[in-house]
Parts: structure tokens; sequence; C-alpha cells
């Protein structure tokens, strides 16, 4: 799928694609429950499904309060047809700043762990969600990570405009000096074994896949086994939409990274403290923003 020319072109796509999704079996399916991981609006989980494999969906937007989780659930509901169980998290964004961002990512892990006690989790982020899927995978129940066209060099994304100014005010407009050590590559923890998945079209014009080249390439360096496939002629959004093949894509890559793992076997679901606040667009370009309170 390529990415569309114009906000209306957006807009249309993520209409049809909704009336899509409504149309489906199951289409009007709701969240079987929501678990509450902080005090706030923004700080929760929506639970689909009752059993399967789980997987715990990270929704981008550039970290901009008005995109929010719905992005995400025509993925939600088709997984859920698919037998998946699915965890779509809600964030804090925006002003709330990158501290508080990393601490929910952490602590809605830790709250589906505490919720599905015995269970690994296979985690998912789009664009942004990209980013902040490695902010999960240090979770130590935190099993397999698959990131779709991910922003991993945030200052670069800034620079270049390509987030209307979502990343300066998440990171609180600070100095560019003071972004050292924010780069997906520097993130990652190489002790830890996670089976890591990434996916990026050689036609997006939201992330460009010159970013994933190097962070696979920073990676690979530092001795991190990763997956890496760039898909000719894919966009930004087809992942968003079960009727791309790009999502096909997606589903195959699930579809081995929740096989029982009969070499590692489960790892203890134990309270686990928050990283340190000083480690660890819009979906980076987003269909049209929706309503944080929706």
């Amino acid at each position: 799928m390529l990415d569309p020319r114009s906000d209306d072109d957006a807009a249309a796509w993520w209409c049809d694609l909704t009336k899509w999704d409504a149309a489906q079996p199951g289409g009007t399916a709701q969240p079987r429950e929501r678990l509450n991981y902080g005090p706030g609006p923004d700080q929760h989980v929506d639970v689909w499904g009752d059993d399967g494999p789980i997987v715990f969906s990270v929704h981008g937007g550039y970290f901009l309060p008005g995109y929010d989780k719905t992005l995400q659930d025509p993925m939600a509901r088709e997984l859920l047809r698919r037998r998946y169980r699915v965890c779509n998290v809600e964030y804090r964004r925006g002003r709330a700043g990158r501290a508080a961002t990393v601490s929910d990512l952490w602590d809605a892990v830790t709250a589906v762990a505490q919720r599905f006690s015995g269970s690994t989790l296979a985690v998912v982020g789009h664009s942004a969600g990209g980013y902040l899927a490695e902010v999960a995978a240090a979770h130590p129940v935190v099993r397999s990570v698959v990131c779709l066209a991910p922003v991993s060099d945030l200052a670069e994304a800034s620079r270049r405009g390509w987030d209307d100014d979502g990343i300066a005010q998440w990171m609180g407009y600070l100095a560019p000096a003071a972004w050292e050590g924010t780069s997906l590559a520097a993130m990652v923890m190489p002790s830890r074994a996670v089976d890591r998945v990434i996916l990026h079209g050689d036609a997006d014009t939201e992330v460009n896949v010159r970013q994933s080249r190097r962070h696979v390439a920073a990676l690979r360096e530092r001795g991190v086994p990763v997956e890496y496939r760039e898909l000719p002629g894919e966009g930004h959004y087809g992942y968003l939409d079960p009727r791309e093949p790009v999502f096909a894509v997606l589903t195959d890559v699930l579809a081995r990274v929740t096989q029982p793992d009969t070499t590692r076997g489960h790892r203890p679901i134990t309270p686990t403290a928050a990283p340190s606040r000083g480690s660890a667009r819009k979906s980076a370009g987003s269909p049209p923003r929706t309503d944080p309170g929706a």
C-alpha cells in the first residue's frame, strides 16, 4: 500500500477501513476488559479476546495527544479473529514527556503480565509505537518484539519535520545534546534473549526506510540478533489495514514468534521496577487524528 498523497486521501482511506472493519464477523466487538495500570485517563490497556498468544499492541502518532490506541483497533479485531489475545495499550503523550511514557509502557506490561500470569508477550509497535516497543522489550516477560516502520532516530525525525513538532514537545524542547542515548540502538539490551523483527517498506514517505537500515546495522554491529525485512513498494500504513498484503506478512511473523519456546521456556512473571528515567507523528505519519477521550 502506497502512502496517501494528502490529508483528504488519508481520511478517505481511514473511513473506508473502519467501514470494512465494522462489516467483518465480530466487527462490532469491543474489548472484553480494561486494565488500569495508573490513575490517569490515558493509563490503561484494552484487552481483546479470552485466550490465545498475547500480542501487546503499541500505537504510534509521534507522541502527539491527538492520536490514540483506536488507530490499531482494526488490527486488534483481525488478530482477535485469528485467535490472539490483544492488549492494546494507551499511554501518556505530548507534554507529559518521555519519562512518563517510558514509565507507562513498563507499568502496562507489568499489569498485563500480572493479569495473565504464566504468559509471555509479543510486542507489536507501529511507527513511533515501534520506538516504544523497544522500551517494553527490556521487560523480562517480553519474548518477542515486532517493529513496524519504526522511528528509530528521534533527532533526525524532528530535524526533518516529519512529526508536527511532536517529538520536540515530548522531549520538553530540550537542546539536541540532551537527546544523547535516545536512539533505538542505544536502548537495546544485548543480553536480553528477545526475538526481534523489523519490517519497513522502501516507499515509506512518513519514516524514511534509511532509519531502519541504519538501526539494523547498529544492532548487528553490537551483536544483537535481528530479522530485518525490507518490503518493496510498501508505504507506512498498510500494517494497520488487514486488507493489505503486508498485513499477511505481519501475521506470518506473529505466528512464528508466538510459537511455544522449548529452548528458553517462559520467563517468570514478577513485579519489576521501571527503567530509570534517564534510560530506556502522528503514527509517525498517521490517519486522521482521533479524540483521545473517545
